[in-house]
């Protein structure tokens, strides 16, 4: 059993899951379109990077594939067995439409 909390800031959330779970990134984008942009950045304060989850309209995913699926309405991400590295900033975006931040943070191990 795990529980996920998200917290909605503006157009911004907070999503908190247990280690080895999966976790729901809901894109909550003005748009009924599939596949939109995914992507995340990670900020330690002295590293910073970036990747593509994916490109919009894409449905293949650039990473993490072996632990990424589309949900049932091809625009949220499910990411099984969230692990601390994975704790990030992940964004879903759509030209014309905006962005949608979401920091995941794990807990746990």
């Amino acid at each position: 059993m795990f529980s996920v909390i998200t917290v909605c800031l503006a157009a911004n959330a907070a999503l908190y899951v247990e280690s080895n779970t999966p976790a729901t990134f809901v894109c909550n984008l003005s748009t009924t379109r599939d596949y939109p942009h995914w992507s995340y950045r990670i900020d330690t304060g002295t590293q910073k990077s970036s990747d593509q989850i994916n490109w919009e309209n894409d449905h293949n995913f650039r990473m993490k594939k072996d632990r990424l699926s589309w949900a049932d309405n091809n625009r949220d991400l499910v990411l099984s067995a969230v692990t601390r590295e994975d704790m990030a900033t992940y964004e879903c975006s759509e030209a014309g439409v905006g962005v949608w931040t979401i920091q995941l943070i794990a807990r746990g191990k």
